[in-house]
């Protein structure tokens, strides 16, 4: 029984989500011309909403105490029609799959639906944002690029080594830090060599520093393991499919009609009691404008400097 319901639900949330797409799409396509129509709408709903908003303190004391119920009720819609997007929520973020699966492509949407959202950009450790060109042609992007070695190192200390923080992020110029392919980083082949812990160490007690420092962090995983310490203390771990198909909204807006990555769908675990259980199985459309700047190849550059063999 439990498995069948679960089947309907999903082909439920498959029939929504299809539905909200295609409704995106179209705000796409005409989002300025019902911008307008918005504004107008809103200024005439503020001015009626305040005539009864007059009586509102009055209602609450009169109606005590049985107005918990539409407080209950007001809890029940709101989260019936509040899309469930888990990778906005604060925290630390594990975002693992194999190669392809969508991780940094996650917390790239991610990161640019915040932007949109709250205007703070994000600070990202490889290349995964095209350039964009400003009105007077020049190049720039949105979010702080960064390597591990600007932020922590190593240094002789008493005649020993051990591994510091350099540098660390403004938390009034940046919101999301986003580690990528962080096994590159840390090879889990060598986590108890004296060189992996010099890194580690100081690297994992700052994760911890974020959080209270008002960021949040988004660690992407090729990987489909994770390190028992990093689970323990990650708010959520997620594991994307992307989805590919022809996109509606770009081939309405362009005119160009081809496969690109249009949904992601996600299970979402919690690391609870040695285990990893799940919390939430949900989906997140991609709007075509983000994949306009999104590197698919991000880490191509990064090897300039070797040699190329003759």
């Amino acid at each position: 029984m439990i498995d069948w319901t679960d089947k309907l639900y999903n082909r439920f949330d498959d029939l929504y989500a299809l539905i909200d797409y295609h409704v995106d799409a179209f705000v796409e396509v005409y989002h300025k011309k019902l911008n307008k129509i918005y504004n107008k709408f809103d200024k005439i709903i503020s001015k009626i909403v305040d005539i009864p908003m007059i009586f509102y303190g009055v209602y609450r004391y009169a109606t005590w105490p049985t107005n918990w119920i539409f407080l209950i009720a007001w809890k029940y819609v709101k989260r019936l029609f509040k899309p469930l997007d888990l990778l906005m929520r604060k925290g630390i973020h594990i975002i693992m799959s194999e190669p392809g699966g969508g991780k940094t492509l996650s917390a790239s949407t991610t990161i640019d639906m915040y932007y949109e959202k709250t205007g703070y950009p994000a600070a990202i450790n490889s290349a995964f944002e095209k350039p964009r060109t400003d009105e007077f042609g020049r190049k720039y992007t949105r979010h702080q690029l960064f390597s591990f070695d600007d932020i922590f190192g190593v240094r002789l200390n008493r005649g020993k080594l051990e591994g510091y923080q350099k540098k660390r992020f403004n938390s009034r110029k940046v919101k999301i830090i986003v580690w990528d392919e962080l096994h590159m980083i840390f090879n889990p082949r060598e986590n108890r060599s004296s060189v992996y812990m010099l890194s580690w160490k100081p690297w994992l007690i700052n994760l911890l520093h974020y959080r209270h420092e008002g960021f949040h962090s988004h660690i992407c995983l090729s990987q489909l393991k994770v390190d028992v310490q990093l689970a323990g203390i990650a708010s959520y771990i997620h594991k994307p499919t992307t989805i590919i198909d022809v996109n509606y909204g770009l081939w309405m807006a362009t005119g160009q009609f081809k496969m690109v990555p249009v949904k992601i769908k996600y299970e979402t675990y919690k690391y609870r009691d040695g285990n990893l259980k799940l919390y939430k199985k949900w989906s997140r459309h991609i709007d075509y404008r983000h994949l306009e700047y999104y590197e698919t190849l991000a880490l191509r550059n990064t090897r300039k400097e070797i040699p190329l063999l003759n």
